[in-house]
C-alpha cells in the first residue's frame, strides 16, 4: 500500500501521482494508467510501428484490439467527412 494514502491501491496511487504532475504542467484532463498505455500504443503506430509488433508489446490477444489504437488514417478520414455538404 501507499504510505501517503494507506488505503489507496497502487494503481490509484499511480493515477493520483500522474494527475498531480499533469495539473502542475497545466493539464486539467483526468488521467489514468491506461491513458499512457493508449497514447504510447497510438504514438508507436503513428511513428511507423508495425501492428504485429504493437500487438505483442501491448499484450493484446487479438490484432483487432490493437487496431483500435491505430490513428494513422484519422486525418484522411476527417478530410473526407468535410465532403459531406450539410
Amino acid at each position: 500500500m501507499n504510505s501517503a494514502h494507506p488505503h489507496q491501491s497502487p494503481f490509484a496511487a499511480r493515477a493520483s501521482c500522474a494527475n498531480c504532475r499533469a495539473s502542475d504542467a497545466g493539464i486539467e484532463t483526468p488521467m489514468a494508467c491506461h491513458t499512457f498505455r493508449a497514447t504510447g500504443t497510438a504514438d508507436y503506430l503513428a511513428n511507423g510501428g508495425r501492428i504485429e509488433v504493437t500487438q505483442r508489446i501491448a499484450k493484446h490477444s487479438e490484432a483487432k484490439t490493437t487496431g483500435l489504437y491505430d490513428r494513422r488514417h484519422d486525418e484522411y478520414r476527417a478530410g473526407e467527412v468535410e465532403r459531406i455538404g450539410i
